[in-house]
This record gives C-alpha cells, sequence and structure tokens, in this order.
C-alpha cells in the first residue's frame, strides 16, 4: 500500500509537472482571445476615466505610481545582488578553469564515435574504439538514455495486465491516452518505468510521452558504494534506504499511426533529484538535481557520404545503455611508479600541511575531505614507499617526552598520517607494519593503532594478508610486550573470519581454516596461564572456525575442571557466539 501510494503521489506530481505545459500550449489561442478582449475593455475603461478626471485627481495618482515603480526597482535589484552572491558562493568549484591540456584531452576523447543499434526505440547494442576509455563511453550513454523509449509494449512485458487475453488490449491501444507500467533498462539499471501516452489535440501525429522511473522497484539496480571507511552492510530485516531518486523524462514524438515502428523524436526533456540522507536523523540530506534537454535541429531522409560520421576504426562491443563502472588501472611498471611516487609524495606533503592548518585554526568543509584525499593516496603507494613516507613524516621518539623537541605542527601531521595510514587497508600497508615492527621502527601507541585500524579496514582479506598478520601476532617484538600481543591475535582473529567467509578458492581456505585453528588452539593448553587462555579464547571467538568447536566443548563442560576456572569456561562459551549460527545443532547439543 505505501508502494503504490508513493507511486500515485509521485506519478500525479510529475503529470502535473509535464501537464501544465501541455495544457497551456492547447488552450493557447482561447487565452490570447481572452486577453486581447481583456486588453480592449481595460483601454475603454481607462479612456473614459481619464475624460472624467480632473488634473487633480490624476496627479496623486501618478505620484503613488512612482513610488512603487521605485521600490519595485531596488526590491529586484537587492534580489538580483543576493542572486548573485549565492551563485558566486555556490560554484567557487564549479568556475574553475580546466587546463588546457586536460580540456584537449576530453575533447578529443569525446569525439571519437561510436556505432548503436537502435531498433524500435531500444538501444540495444553500443560499440566503440578499442581502447576508447570507459568515463567517455558513459558519457555517451547520456544522450543515448534520452532516446530510450517504448511506444507498443507486449502483452507479456506489461505489469498491469490481468492475465486474460493473450494479445494486446486493441481499445487500448486506439485511444488518445494510454498509461501501462513496463520494467525498462536504462543507465540506472532496469527498473520499473510509468508510461503515459497522449496524442496532442492541436497537431496531429505528434504525441506527448511521459515516463517516469520508480526506483523502489528494480530487477537491478546500478550502484557502487566509495568510501575512504571499509567495512560491510549491517543485515536487517528492512533495509534502510538513504538514496533516494526520481527521474522523469517528457519526450514529444511524430508518429506514423499506419505504421507504428516510424516515429521520429524532436525533443527529450529529462529532469531527475537524487537525494542522499546521512546515518542519523539529525543530519540532513544532500540533494542534486540533474536537468537534460535533447532537441532535434533537423533531419534528413538521405546523407550525403561527407556529412556522415566515421565508424570506430577498431569497434569493440561495450556493452548497451546501462552505465559500467570503470575496472582498477594496470600496475605502474617500477619506472613509471618511482616517477609518479615522487608527485604522489609532494601531494601527501600538500594535504598533511592543509589538514595541519585547518586543525589548527579552523575545522572547514574541505577538511575531511583533504583527509579521505589523503587516505586515497596513501592506498596507491608499495610498502617501501610507505614505509619511506612514514619514516619522513612520522619521526620515531626515542628521546622521553621531557626532552622531545618536535614543533606543533609536526605533531599534528604525525597524528593524521598515523590515522590515515590505519585506514590504508592494503596488503603493502600491513607488509610496511611488519617491516616496521622488526627494525622497531614504530612507536607502541602506533603499533597499537595500526594494528587495530588495518584489520578492519584492509579489503580484500586474503590468505596472504593473513599469513601477515599471523607473522605479526608471531613474532619476537611483540611478544615481548603483553597488550601488543593481545592486540595482534585479536587482530589476526578477526581476519581469518573475514578470509572464511570469501568464496574464492575454497579448497584453499578450508586447508587455511585448519591451521589457523590449530594455531589459535595452541594457547589454551592445560599449561597456559588464564591470561594466555583468555586471549586465545578471545581471537578464537573472532575468528568463528567451525574446527575449534569440539576443543572448546571440552573447555565448557568442565572435563579438566581442576585447572580451568569459572571465568575461562565463560570465555569459551562467548566464543561460540560465530560458531552458532554456522553449527546451531551442534552448539546447542
Amino acid at each position: 500500500l505505501h508502494k503504490d501510494a508513493f507511486r500515485e503521489d509521485h506519478f500525479s506530481s510529475s503529470e502535473k509537472w509535464f501537464m501544465d505545459e501541455s495544457s497551456s500550449s492547447e488552450r493557447r489561442e482561447t487565452k490570447r482571445m481572452e486577453e486581447n478582449h481583456e486588453h480592449h475593455q481595460e483601454q475603454h475603461d481607462s479612456w473614459k476615466q481619464q475624460q472624467v478626471s480632473s488634473e487633480e485627481q490624476r496627479r496623486p495618482k501618478e505620484t503613488e505610481r512612482r513610488s512603487e515603480e521605485e521600490r519595485r526597482r531596488s526590491s529586484q535589484q537587492e534580489s538580483r545582488e543576493s542572486q548573485q552572491d549565492s551563485s558566486r558562493s555556490a560554484s567557487r568549484e564549479e568556475g574553475e578553469e580546466i587546463p588546457d591540456q586536460e580540456m584537449e584531452e576530453l575533447r578529443r576523447q569525446l569525439q571519437r564515435p561510436i556505432r548503436v543499434r537502435y531498433v524500435d526505440g531500444k538501444v540495444e547494442k553500443i560499440e566503440a574504439e578499442k581502447d576508447d576509455p570507459e568515463w567517455s563511453v558513459n558519457i555517451k550513454r547520456g544522450p543515448l538514455n534520452l532516446l530510450q523509449i517504448t511506444r507498443s509494449p507486449k502483452n507479456s512485458e506489461l505489469l498491469d495486465k490481468d492475465g486474460r487475453e493473450a494479445t494486446s488490449n486493441v481499445a487500448f491501444d486506439k485511444s488518445r491516452e494510454r498509461l501501462f507500467r513496463i520494467m525498462e533498462p536504462d543507465v540506472f539499471g532496469e527498473c520499473e518505468t510509468q508510461y503515459h501516452i497522449r496524442d496532442s489535440q492541436q497537431e496531429q501525429n505528434v504525441q506527448v510521452v511521459t515516463k517516469t522511473k520508480d526506483f523502489q522497484n528494480c530487477r537491478h539496480r546500478l550502484e557502487e558504494y566509495v568510501s575512504f571507511m571499509r567495512g560491510r552492510a549491517v543485515r536487517t530485516n528492512v533495509r534502510e534506504q538513504h538514496i533516494q531518486s526520481a527521474v522523469q523524462t517528457r519526450m514529444r514524438v511524430i508518429s506514423d499511426r499506419s505504421r507504428s515502428e516510424r516515429f521520429l523524436i524532436q525533443e527529450a526533456d529529462c529532469r531527475g533529484e537524487q537525494s542522499f540522507r546521512f546515518f542519523i536523523e539529525k543530519g540532513g540530506e544532500v540533494v542534486v538535481f540533474a536537468k537534460q534537454l535533447l532537441q532535434l535541429t533537423e533531419a534528413k531522409s538521405k546523407i550525403e557520404e561527407q556529412d556522415r560520421i566515421p565508424e570506430p576504426s577498431q569497434p569493440e562491443p561495450k556493452g548497451d545503455l546501462i552505465f559500467v563502472f570503470e575496472k582498477q588501472k594496470p600496475q605502474e611498471s617500477r619506472e613509471q611508479s618511482q616517477e609518479s611516487f615522487v608527485e604522489r609524495k609532494e601531494r601527501i606533503t600538500r594535504l598533511c600541511d592543509e589538514l595541519t592548518r585547518g586543525l589548527k585554526e579552523t575545522i572547514s568543509e574541505e577538511t575531511p575531505m583533504a583527509w579521505m584525499k589523503l587516505v586515497m593516496e596513501l592506498r596507491q603507494l608499495s610498502a617501501e614507499q610507505l614505509k619511506e613516507v612514514y619514516q619522513e613524516k612520522i619521526p620515531m621518539i626515542t628521546k622521553s617526552s621531557r626532552e622531545q623537541t618536535t614543533e606543533e605542527q609536526d605533531s599534528e601531521t604525525r597524528k593524521l598520517l598515523v590515522d590515515a595510514f590505519s585506514m590504508t587497508g592494503t596488503e603493502e600497508a600491513l607488509k610496511a607494519l611488519k617491516d616496521g615492527i622488526d627494525e622497531k621502527g614504530i612507536t607502541e601507541g602506533d603499533t597499537h593503532l595500526l594494528l587495530v585500524g588495518l584489520s578492519v579496514s584492509i579489503n580484500p582479506t586474503t590468505p596472504k594478508s593473513t599469513g601477515i598478520m599471523l607473522e605479526i601476532a608471531k613474532s619476537k617484538q611483540i611478544a615481548e610486550n603483553k597488550e601488543l600481543r593481545k592486540t595482534a591475535w585479536l587482530a589476526f582473529g578477526t581476519m581469518v573470519h573475514r578470509l572464511a567467509k570469501r568464496p574464492q578458492h575454497m579448497a584453499e581456505t578450508i586447508q587455511l581454516k585448519r591451521e589457523y585453528a590449530r594455531q589459535l588452539l595452541s594457547g589454551v593448553q592445560q599449561k597456559d596461564s588464564d591470561e594466555e587462555k583468555t586471549m586465545c579464547l578471545k581471537a578464537i571467538g573472532n575468528a568463528g572456525l567451525e574446527d575449534t568447536v569440539d576443543r572448546l566443548q571440552e573447555i565448557i563442560s568442565g572435563k579438566d575442571s581442576a585447572t580451568t576456572s569459572t571465568e575461562i569456561r565463560i570465555q569459551a562459551i562467548y566464543a561460540l557466539r560465530r560458531v552458532a549460527r554456522k553449527l546451531p545443532h551442534k552448539v546447542r547439543n
């Protein structure tokens, strides 16, 4: 009921938006005649009033009229200045000039031709040159999306069909107005589309087509979340929508009633609204409005050879209308990597300085974005490059706190970089952390923050990265510090759980899970202290491996009650929290 009510309100609002313009055009002649009549009547009344009015009666009115005009001009001037100030404030970034070199490259790529298979109003296939970048093809999908139209849907495609007739409703098709709903693919995916097609009352063989997308009912909705934070969505019974979209398109179509497949789109006007609501109720929302207008300037029945657009030289299928996210760039060569590292390190330095100044003075709107850019830059570095940046920007403190001479700006930069490193979430960052621990180049506090941050931000979790964390947990430097050892083993358990959930390389994953279970269970032997057992049981709980259930059952049952305290048995029960979902009957028994 809620969806139907939303659809009805949404459809009604779209009809009012587009129908107002159409209705005004259809009543233009009648309205013009009424306006002319009123105008003549007003002139006649004014003439009569001038004849009977005296000079003394006109003078106060003239003064009042002039005062009213002055107030109106003053108000308009203030409004105009306010709009200009608002426009300048809102378009600070948009007004920045693009360098000539980038603009030339943008123009060169967008001028590349594409070949489109267009059948009965549907874009079925797009071909472009082999080396035409994906972003360029996506931009060219925009105008093509405005040409997507379904005028005569099959009965099997209709969402409102009653199933009593195998063929289309002929009487419905012959009416001057048609309403239907179908699933239609476009750049957003394949979502429900509501069509309203009506014949123009003023022009023959002209139809006004209005279609409204309902993004709450989609078979396939294209989406990709990009964030400097890495995690997973919380599973709930009701999926909360933080992104709301509404897109409406109005077309003016010249049709041939004798042949339904023949038509000509004269104009397509598309208006869209995308709103993002924050995860907290008081956070407000961000709304983006978009408008596209495609107009036909000329139509020819025959195209001369010199007017033809050349076809792609090396055509390659690029799919259909659906937007395609760009694939990750291939790894750079060592020479290219070293050259880009110098530039990237300069950008990192500028970002650190900008963040330091921002935090020292006042936090502005640009501060969070600068920190996100810093994290993105660090994610592009190798382990050796990360170590170099760390050693330069995060100096090792070897003296006591009283003898520290680090400047305030360097201290702020150091804090920012440690936080950014912990959110890097790459295997290279984990390698750099291991090397730094082995070389004793990282402080205890930084090591703790980096272990916790990298264990939850690393993506994807691979056997190699999990193995690196195990090496860190078993290293001599970590074993010498109880707190760091506890943090490392808990981080290892978290990564094991994430690795076990990945479907790739199942055979290898099964063997690794058995090995990791053996490593974790080695710390809950009878000879181990309660502190050692507690730490390992917490790590086992984080890992959630099925191979640890039998040993946990022995601890819980009190088999070794003489050497097992009640606290350890309680901790073993809590260690089953993730296994219980996989083996509910075994855990219950």
